[in-house]
């Protein structure tokens, strides 16, 4: 089970990070608008850190992303 949630970190991660560089936007730009530290950001990005569904949804806000469809894009990379 441990595994299997660091796995599943690691994909919502690597799923921000593509959509963060596709908007040009920086690690410290994203900290920034959500009040955390860039490490925090770095941290989700590399699955080391799990969002909270509210950190989710200001993540989505923050990055101009529809919340439910990063969902199931995240659902369907893990099943």
């Amino acid at each position: 089970m441990v595994n299997r949630m660091k796995d599943y970190n690691k994909i919502i991660g690597e799923t921000f990070a593509k959509y963060r560089q596709e908007k040009g936007y920086s690690q410290q730009y994203v900290a920034d608008k959500m009040g955390v530290g860039k490490s925090t950001v770095h941290n989700w990005e590399k699955g080391k850190r799990q969002l909270y569904a509210h950190q989710f949804m200001d993540l989505c806000d923050v990055l101009g992303l529809d919340a439910s469809v990063i969902a199931k894009e995240i659902h369907n990379a893990c099943v």
